[in-house]
């Protein structure tokens, strides 16, 4: 058990903006499939938007930088790949909240929209680092 509890923590220690990412996207990803009527906004695409697809994006990605700091040996293509969706789905999702809290009116999503923005920005800096 002790052996186990010290490679975790000298992985935190390793790469601990890839474990905190992954805890925002699957704590946001959790959040978009409970909530099934967060988007209002465009009222045309609001199923599509309200799918659980986008949840189970941000978990996925979550699940795939957790597997990346974990991993022996650093997997540097797959970071990139992990990277890569967390910063599209971070980047889609900001554009929803632009487009939800400029054009549907929506107050309750600007300080939402900023948490975003600034993982989105997190996910780029992370990239960019490795």
């Amino acid at each position: 058990m002790k052996k186990v509890f010290t490679y975790t923590r000298a992985q935190l220690e390793r790469h601990p903006l890839h474990i905190i990412l992954a805890l925002v996207l699957i704590g946001l990803g959790a959040f978009l499939i409970a909530n099934d009527d967060y988007f209002t906004w465009p009222p045309a695409l609001r199923a599509v938007v309200n799918s659980d697809f986008f949840g189970t994006w941000a978990i996925f990605n979550g699940l795939g930088l957790i597997y990346v700091a974990f991993c022996q040996p650093w997997p540097y293509r797959a970071n990139l790949i992990w990277l890569m969706s967390t910063a599209g789905f971070l980047g889609c999702e900001t554009a929803m909240e632009i487009a939800h809290d400029v054009l549907g009116k929506a107050d309750h999503t600007t300080a939402f929209l900023v948490l975003v923005l600034g993982y989105l920005i997190l996910a780029f800096v992370i990239a960019k680092k490795d």
